[in-house]
């Protein structure tokens, strides 16, 4: 998917979320966070937070925390 995204100049970026791979994409406002395991849903931040939270040691990751977590993955990660 990502390889497809890249050859549409469609600039999507990896993320090693806690737990599950997820993608983003730049939009006007910021970005958009989907699921690629599941069918490409969008995640809201409220899902993000709870998805993040059981790996953190049950803390409710706060925006830096959050944006540290959303930051792309590099290839050798991916």
């Amino acid at each position: 998917q990502m390889e497809v995204a890249r050859r549409l100049g469609v600039p999507l970026d990896g993320i090693s979320f806690p737990g599950h791979f997820l993608v983003r994409l730049p939009v006007d406002d910021g970005m958009l966070i989907m699921d690629p395991f599941n069918n490409g849903r969008p995640l809201d931040i409220d899902e993000l937070r709870d998805r993040a939270r059981p790996h953190l040691g049950g803390d409710v990751p706060d925006d830096d925390v959050l944006s540290q977590i959303l930051h792309p993955a590099s290839h050798r990660t991916m």
